[in-house]
């Protein structure tokens, strides 16, 4: 069943371990404050940045769905679009995808890891102070929800919890993507220089 959700265990660009900004931090000699936030406003930054992002999220589907593909939980998962906040004070990006997720092998492994997947819903959907769950931390009401793989949100979360519970993690996937030779081309001095030329 193919349902429009999120892609699991990718954490988003901004301060986390895809954040390569500081890997190629600008060299500031001889350049002014002014002349480098035109250029981080500028259309060639903006578009090395969505290259860049689009570069890591492409390999981070191929390599989850190589994953996901080993025990059968998923068919495919195909790229929409990534997601960024206007600002970063309550959340991160997030990249919204198709998954084509086979629906018999997930349900049967929500059950064979039922105590671990009670923990991980009184984990994650516990109201508390500062925080109000819009979703049951129920195991049944999820298990035997009729359109659990319906909600793009819960269907996402049901494919996070079988990530963490395999072991699949975020700092896995970027070491896999690293080994296997994949280049990201985060905006660099040599970009900036390109655009100082072009401006001077």
């Amino acid at each position: 069943m193919k349902v429009k959700t999120w892609l699991p265990i990718f954490s988003g660009f901004y301060n986390t371990l895809w954040d390569d900004t500081d890997e190629y931090e600008l060299d500031e000699e001889g350049f002014t404050d002014e002349q480098k936030e035109e250029y981080f406003r500028s259309d060639l930054y903006y578009d090395n940045v969505k290259q860049y992002e689009h570069s890591v999220v492409s390999s981070f589907i191929d390599e989850l769905s190589k994953k996901l593909k080993e025990n059968n939980f998923v068919r495919s998962i195909k790229f929409e679009q990534i997601v960024s906040p206007k600002e970063y004070n309550f959340t991160n990006d997030s990249v919204n995808v198709i998954i084509d997720i086979n629906i018999r092998v997930c349900k049967q492994y929500l059950k064979d890891n039922e105590d671990e997947f009670t923990q991980y819903l009184k984990d994650h959907y516990t109201s508390c102070d500062g925080f109000w769950s819009n979703y049951s931390n129920d195991y049944d009401e999820w298990v035997n929800d009729k359109d659990l793989f319906k909600s793009s949100h819960m269907s996402g979360e049901v494919l996070n919890f079988i990530c963490e519970n395999e072991d699949i993690t975020e700092i896995d996937m970027y070491e896999d993507i690293r080994s296997n030779g994949a280049y990201f081309p985060y905006p660099s001095m040599e970009s900036f220089l390109e655009y100082m030329r072009k401006v001077s």
